[in-house]
């Protein structure tokens, strides 16, 4: 009888409905149907950032990275990660969720990076800056410089 109450107990340990920290914000937006742009709604101050429980009351490492595959288009973004290499893998896990050719195109500590695309996403531009609007005009103006057509696909800033 003794096993018996061991056994339930394992039981319902295992069977546990695991947290909800497990899931990332991307993974959280993706599947709530992807309601408006995810990156920007994960980025640090976007509605799923501040009011889901994977946001952080303490002050969040600095780091992070952009992946991008330019055969697929597949693309991942990382912030806020406690070390280079791990914004780094998050950012080609994500990426690589989409395509088989991602490679990391940017990665940064303590400041804002964008990732703009030309149209028919062959050729892309990248830019890190000390602010996200900057970043962002950066990297756009060399991409358009470049190849015509551009837009900005992914920005996001790492924690100062």
């Amino acid at each position: 009888m003794r096993g018996h109450w061991f056994f339930l107990a394992l039981l319902s340990v295992l069977l546990m409905p695991r947290p909800i920290l497990a899931m990332d914000c991307f993974d959280y937006c993706e599947q709530a149907g992807g309601v408006g742009d995810c990156s920007t709604r994960c980025s640090p101050g976007g509605d799923l950032d501040v009011t889901h429980p994977w946001h952080r009351s303490s002050a969040p490492a600095p780091y992070g990275a952009i992946a991008y595959g330019v055969k697929t288009g597949a693309e991942g973004i990382s912030w806020g990660k406690p070390s280079l290499a791990s914004a780094q893998s998050a950012a080609f896990s994500t990426c690589a969720r989409y395509g088989n050719n991602c490679k990391i195109v940017a990665d940064f500590s303590n400041n804002c990076a964008a990732l703009a695309v030309a149209k028919g996403a062959v050729h892309y531009t990248t830019a890190i800056a000390h602010s996200l609007s900057q970043a962002e005009y950066n990297a756009l103006n060399s991409c358009k410089l470049n190849w015509g057509v551009c837009e900005i696909d992914l920005s996001t800033c790492s924690p100062k």
